[in-house]
């Protein structure tokens, strides 16, 4: 919930990362963009305006790589709605 907690963006959200035993730096990032898209749309089901978030910001960015159809859909109607 550092969406809300921390206000955080995508890229804030990238900061999570698994690494092995022994690797210091890289990794691979926890938080993509399925995990995101999912993220924000909890938080408006739970009566959070979204799009007064950072997170709402990077929205285009999330949609390049969200191959998940129904999460697409909810930021794009959300979008239309918002404009």
């Amino acid at each position: 919930m550092w969406i809300i907690t921390d206000n955080a963006d995508y890229g804030d959200l990238g900061t999570l990362v698994q690494r092995s035993m022994f690797q210091i730096y890289g990794g691979t990032r926890l938080i993509k963009e399925k995990e995101a898209a999912m993220e924000m749309k909890l938080c408006d089901e739970a009566g959070i305006d979204i799009t007064k978030k950072s997170i709402w910001r990077d929205r285009n960015r999330i949609l390049e790589g969200l191959k998940n159809k129904d999460l697409r859909n909810w930021i794009q109607e959300k979008e239309r709605m918002w404009e």
